[in-house]
């Protein structure tokens, strides 16, 4: 029995159809892995930020070319640069964040495939694979870390370092992936690798390489080349982006204008009128240095010191905290409490943002003291931040602030403070019960220039760290697993590397305040979309309208 005519055409429409649909979605899996594997998309954001600006490919080159040379001035080939995701690739297209950045990544090694080679991996099911890219072996790496690598050199930067933040705002304004990317791959590289300078011309421990071996691990393993310093006698290197200090013995020399000789101090100062940055480490122990403390005072902080008359400093107040401490009723092993708010607060965010912070310890800790000279005050609360205090200072065109990174807890937990003598002895009877005791101090300078044609402006702030313990840098506490001084200690260091002054990386600019497809600017790019939704529309429409009249005629 022969099938009728119209059951043949309608199961050959019926195949026809099934045919395209199949060639639709096979056509569709095919575009998708080309264009995503390739890079081969339409950017519609106005600020493209899906393709490599002018800028940074002629940076790259210049690096290539100058990495090259570097290598055979020392009979060594070309090592490729490693740029390593935490975590797997569909991962980091879903995450708003992290995807501009791995696109930025695969723009790079698609741009300069015998230099730049793109690898991910899951650090939760497999956490072994980046312990080449640890300080030490209790060193955190997160999902969300991007690792830049070349031979023993690497570079860990969280996801919050690819974007430019308002001060106190969790919420990006910018993202600046490519000039991060870039500085990452020049400091590594060794083309431009900023440089710490340890002073030792004044009793510093640090003068002696094998005392506070995990703190010198730490600078080196947050990008540093350690070089040491007689202030007195040398200048200050050109490529140097951090002056550590480390509980002085002896003051410094503030020299005289009148002779010309800047001395020690004059020097640190027209230093960090440069965006450089200085971080300074004493004790309750540490001796009274006029000078020095007088300097400090400039930026900010004091330190808390027991005055029986106005220019007798018999001791140091230190910190005691028994219900806060590590070290039971003894209490000056002080587990402190982190700032949630202010530019202070910003620097210890990443560490906050995983999770349960780690505790982070300061024994034998002198309290820091708002300097006289600077005028206390208290931000409101906003949405995303509650009321905090600091320091400010603004005179001459000069704008300064000092900002709590740490302190101790409330006088409701019974936190006092004891004076103790040079010698570690306690004076009996003499106590400051005031409660809560700053423990750890930054200060900005803030300066800012125009970068690039597009008017611009970038901060060139300069810094002053302040922790008042140097047993916080202690070997036990920098490799132990249960505490995060380590960690602190990574993110301070990191934030006051300068490796490069790229001028002209303009930042590209997020109009709007929520992550993900509202970060594109409507003007032109909904034209483009609709016209581009519209085109298989009509087509499919146009299709249809002809095969209809066709099957009339036929008719």
């Amino acid at each position: 029995m022969r099938a009728p005519k119209h059951f043949k055409r309608g199961a050959l429409a019926f195949a026809i159809t099934a045919a395209v649909l199949a060639a639709v979605v096979l056509l569709n899996i095919g575009a998708s892995a080309l264009f995503g594997s390739r890079l081969l998309f339409w950017d519609l954001t106005n600020e493209s930020i899906y393709r490599l600006n002018a800028e940074t490919v002629e940076m790259m080159k210049q690096t290539e070319s100058e990495a090259a040379a570097l290598a055979q001035s020392e009979g060594e080939s070309l090592q490729k640069v490693k740029i390593l995701f935490c975590t797997d690739p569909d991962l980091l297209v879903r995450d708003e964040r992290m995807r501009y950045v791995y696109y930025t990544a695969r723009a790079l090694a698609k741009k300069f495939p015998t230099l730049i080679d793109l690898q991910t991996v899951d650090v939760w099911s497999n956490p072994s694979s980046v312990d080449d890219y640890r300080v030490n072996s209790y060193s955190s790496i997160y999902q969300t870390d991007v690792i830049v690598a070349s031979g023993s050199e690497f570079r860990v930067l969280g996801a919050e370092n690819f974007y430019t933040y308002s001060e106190g705002e969790d919420t990006p304004w910018a993202y600046n992936g490519e000039k991060t990317f870039v500085k990452a791959i020049r400091a590594i590289t060794r083309v431009e690798t900023p440089v710490c300078c340890i002073t030792v011309n004044h009793g510093e421990p640090l003068a002696d390489p094998t005392a506070y071996s995990a703190l010198l691990e730490t600078v080196k393993g947050s990008g540093y080349r350690i070089r040491y310093l007689d202030l007195a006698a040398e200048e200050i290197p050109e490529d140097c982006r951090m002056i550590l200090v480390f509980d002085p013995q002896t003051d410094f020399t503030s020299g005289n204008a009148l002779s010309g000789n800047a001395g020690e101090l004059g020097k640190l100062d027209a230093y960090l009128r440069n965006a450089n940055s200085l971080f300074l480490f004493a004790n309750p122990q540490t001796p009274y240095l006029s000078n020095l403390e007088t300097f400090l005072e400039e930026w900010g902080i004091r330190f808390a010191r027991y005055r029986e008359e106005e220019t007798d400093f018999s001791g140091a107040y230190r910190v005691v905290s028994p219900l806060d401490s590590v070290d039971g009723e003894r209490g000056t092993s002080v587990v402190a409490n982190y700032e949630t708010a202010g530019s202070g607060a910003s620097i210890t965010k990443k560490m906050r943002s995983h999770g349960a912070s780690p505790k982070v310890i300061f024994p034998n800790a002198l309290p820091i003291e708002l300097s006289p000279t600077y005028n206390l005050e208290i931000s409101l609360a906003t949405e995303s931040t509650g009321r905090y205090e600091f320091g400010k200072y603004a005179k001459n065109d000069e704008y300064r602030a000092v900002y709590k990174i740490f302190s101790s807890t409330g006088a409701d937990r019974r936190s006092y403070a004891e004076v103790v003598g040079a010698d570690g002895t306690v004076l009996p009877g003499v106590t400051d019960a005031r409660g809560n005791y700053t423990l750890a101090t930054m200060t900005f300078r803030y300066d800012s220039e125009k970068e690039g044609n597009y008017g611009l402006t970038v901060d060139r702030n300069s810094m002053v760290c302040v922790f008042g313990s140097t047993d916080f840098a202690d070997d036990a506490l920098l490799r132990s697993s249960a505490y995060g001084n380590n960690d602190l200690l990574l993110e301070i260091m990191r934030g006051m590397s300068h490796d490069t002054h790229a001028v002209g990386f303009a930042p590209e600019w997020l109009h709007r305040t929520a992550m993900g497809s509202d970060y594109y600017s409507d003007d032109g790019n909904r034209t483009i979309a609709t016209v581009l939704a519209l085109i298989p529309a009509i087509f499919a429409v146009g299709l249809g309208v002809y095969a209809a009249i066709r099957r009339r005629r036929a008719k």
